[in-house]
């Protein structure tokens, strides 16, 4: 549901859904994109791959992945049942160019902000750390930087911490 989000453990075969997904991942994490195809776009063997060592790729092939998936939690057809919906909306600012929503996710170990800002209008945040911005809807600028959903290249930014703690970010968009 719009809103809504699950823990997944360590493990269980993912996959984004039909609307924005946000995939929160904590310390060290292996990349596995087992898909053929996504987007409508075939995608390379070797995202399958990527985080294997190449001598167990050369040893185990596939089997090398196959190793790694907890087949327990991936095969819980109960799993949505037991896995809270553990996204929720804890403060929101609210400026005369839009508003600020903190999400907080599993126990406080992740959390995230859905801002939304009016056409046409500026608004103003302040975070003290590094952040990734997906921009899910329309175009503008976010700190001089062109910005545009959907459009690779200009739909994501990473702020670094040092950028974040050394500045308040202007966002602007436009329609």
């Amino acid at each position: 549901m719009p809103g809504e989000g699950f823990h997944l453990p360590s493990g269980g075969l993912h996959a984004p859904g039909t609307a924005l997904t946000i995939d929160a991942a904590r310390g060290f994490r292996r990349f596995c994109h087992a898909a053929g195809v996504g987007s409508r776009k075939i995608i390379s063997k070797e995202l399958l791959f990527k985080d294997v060592r190449k001598e167990d790729r050369e040893r185990l092939g596939e089997r090398a992945i196959l190793n790694q998936i907890d087949w327990e939690v991936s095969g819980d057809v109960y799993f949505l049942r037991k896995s809270p919906h553990i996204a929720a909306t804890v403060a929101e600012t609210q400026q005369a160019g839009g508003a600020e929503y903190w999400i907080l996710l599993q126990h406080y170990r992740f959390s995230g902000k859905k801002v939304v800002v009016m056409p046409g209008q500026r608004f103003k945040s302040v975070d003290k750390g590094v952040y990734n911005v997906l921009v899910w809807r329309g175009r503008g600028r976010y700190d001089g930087h062109e910005i545009k959903a959907g459009d690779f290249g200009y739909d994501e930014l990473l702020v670094s911490h040092a950028k974040a703690d050394r500045t308040a970010v202007d966002r602007k968009h436009r329609r």
